[in-house]
């Protein structure tokens, strides 16, 4: 789908899907483009993303959005602080289609997809906390093995001069 249908349909108020499912739609479709073209995701999402209706996510759903976000960056910051000064505000102006819901907004569905998107995201915590321990690990595994190493060679060393001192006496 061309980057200017997509536009197209995210401005529609009659569409029939929750605005995290619209969300994640996008993100899909920015993940093939980003692909297909070799640009980066942030640059694919760029013309689009500002179609998404954030101002219509539950709070606690817009946060995990938020967090996921600094791990894998495709949304301006700019448009999710927006949205948090929204809701901070209470400031919802009737001229701004982004407060506006679609026909398919539905806070049951957000609720399911914030539990999966928790999931999602200490699952790729959990896996950035382990690349770093096995860093941490193999840089410590290898200081190890360097004290070993010139341990052994002063052991050596120090036989060596022993060795040496009692081939004089002879």
């Amino acid at each position: 789908m061309s980057e200017e249908s997509l536009s197209y349909i995210l401005q529609s108020d009659k569409l029939k899907a929750d605005e995290s499912e619209v969300l994640n739609a996008v993100k899909e479709w920015c993940t093939v483009n980003a692909v297909i073209t070799g640009q980066s995701m942030k640059d694919v999402a760029r013309k689009v993303i500002g179609h998404v209706r954030f101002s219509l996510l539950d709070p606690e759903y817009l946060s995990l959005v938020e967090k996921e976000n600094e791990l894998k960056p495709f949304i301006p910051v700019k448009i999710i602080s927006d949205c948090w000064r929204s809701i901070a505000l209470k400031h919802i102006d009737p001229k701004d289609i982004h407060h506006n819901p679609r026909d398919g907004s539905n806070i049951e569905i957000q609720k399911k997809i914030i539990a999966d998107r928790k999931t999602m995201i200490n699952n790729l915590v959990t896996e950035r906390t382990d690349a770093d321990d096995n860093e941490t690990n193999e840089t410590g595994a290898d200081s190890i093995d360097k004290e070993a190493s010139a341990s052994e060679k002063a052991i050596k060393s120090e036989s060596l001069d022993q060795i040496g001192s009692g081939v004089q006496y002879l």
